[in-house]
């Protein structure tokens, strides 16, 4: 017995260093370095005008910047609140202008805006020369006109008490937390009790009025106790947060219960460990690379939260519901698979009501009862 209580505590450690090493690796390869990618950027104008000046643009970026262009404007700022495009470059003699959302990822902004402003002085400076060359005197004339660095306009600015542009994502992540970790606990109670409908139902209720109350106070406290949202925002982060925490707490609690210690694993794995660096709450996934955080932050519900709220609170709701429908996944899938395991763990007392029991099995259990009343007889 003390062998395999050592076996079983030496791998249980095993687990757990390999859980830290692999979250401290995954968190490096996602934060170590973030460089801008392929990040969608418009030039917005006159397709003939700003043709070769996108071409330009993304040719001098090394390969930082796709840029397309698009000659309106509102579209063009459309594809800014869909997070479709992260900036918007308009080029003019003497001054450009240069369209940002910062809601959209604060690190972007500080790698585009300076990048743009740079581009923009060569651009410049490339107008004047061909001006001074002209031999109309008017536009000779244009070419002495004092140059001003880019305006910037900011279509969706941080909320004051959020500058650091960092609150959404750890609302979003305390719901995620809070609904594995409910999970979590709520198993550990159940312990070895038996799957029936009735504890299901029981266990998705409690979960769903946990859901409720944690959102509600999550909501007070990012609003009106903090000063980090407007009391404007209370409900859509109330209502985002209570899906998030209930999407979470049903999906964990089906794994939990289908594959046991491997299944609270795999929860820590999927909502922490690859969970927090796809989000693009950290750090903006568009500054992570290409492949595996770009293809995970549509799936992971951690992303999906943030990203809904983002939408809802910064941006009137644009695009909010591709974000919802993950959550909703969770919900409805965590749900079915708990029933699922409910079927996949029936207890013999199920069995004997439904009489699949055959002879022999009805001997052992007999057997078992007439121990059992023996033993309570003997201790009387």
């Amino acid at each position: 017995m003390k062998k395999r209580i050592v076996i079983i505590s030496a791998l249980t450690l095993l687990g757990a260093i390999t859980l830290q090493l692999l979250l401290l690796m995954v968190y490096l390869l996602a934060f170590h370095a973030p460089k801008a990618d392929k990040l969608p950027i418009i030039v917005q104008g006159n397709p003939d005008a700003v043709g070769s000046i996108a071409q330009t643009l993304e040719k001098n970026s090394g390969g930082a910047y796709a840029v397309s262009v698009e000659s309106d404007n509102d579209v063009a700022q459309d594809k800014l609140r869909r997070q479709e495009a992260f900036a918007i470059y308009t080029p003019a003699f003497p001054r450009s202008s240069i369209t940002v959302a910062t809601a959209s990822g604060r690190a972007v902004r500080a790698q585009v805006e300076p990048s743009l402003a740079k581009f923009d002085e060569s651009y410049q400076k490339k107008v004047r020369v061909e001006l001074a060359g002209s031999s109309d005197y008017r536009l000779v004339a244009q070419a002495n006109a004092y140059i001003e660095t880019p305006s910037i306009q900011d279509i969706a600015p941080l909320s004051e008490g959020d500058q650091g542009g960092i609150g959404l994502f750890y609302v979003a992540f305390s719901a995620v937390f809070g609904g594995y970790l409910a999970a979590v606990a709520l198993n550990l109670v159940r312990s070895k009790m038996e799957f029936r409908s009735q504890l299901t139902l029981l266990r998705s209720l409690g979960l769903a009025l946990s859901a409720v109350l944690t959102s509600l106070t999550t909501a007070g406290i990012a609003t009106y106790l903090t000063g980090a949202f407007a009391p404007d925002h209370f409900w859509p982060i109330a209502g985002i947060t209570a899906l998030t925490y209930l999407g979470v707490s049903l999906f964990a609690s089906a794994l939990v219960s289908l594959m046991g210690i491997f299944g609270t694993a795999l929860v820590i794995v999927l909502f922490v460990i690859l969970g927090t660096p796809a989000s693009g709450g950290v750090m903006p996934i568009e500054l992570t690379g290409q492949g595996l955080w770009r293809s995970l932050a549509p799936l992971l519900p951690t992303g999906a939260g943030f990203s809904a709220m983002r939408q809802a609170i910064y941006f009137g709701g644009v695009d909010i519901m591709r974000h919802l429908w993950v959550l909703i996944c969770y919900v409805v899938v965590g749900f079915g698979a708990l029933l699922l395991a409910r079927r996949s763990h029936r207890s013999s007392a199920d069995l004997l009501e439904d009489g699949e029991l055959d002879d022999a099995d009805r001997a052992r259990l007999a057997r078992v009862k007439q121990w059992i009343m023996h033993s309570l007889g003997r201790h009387k």
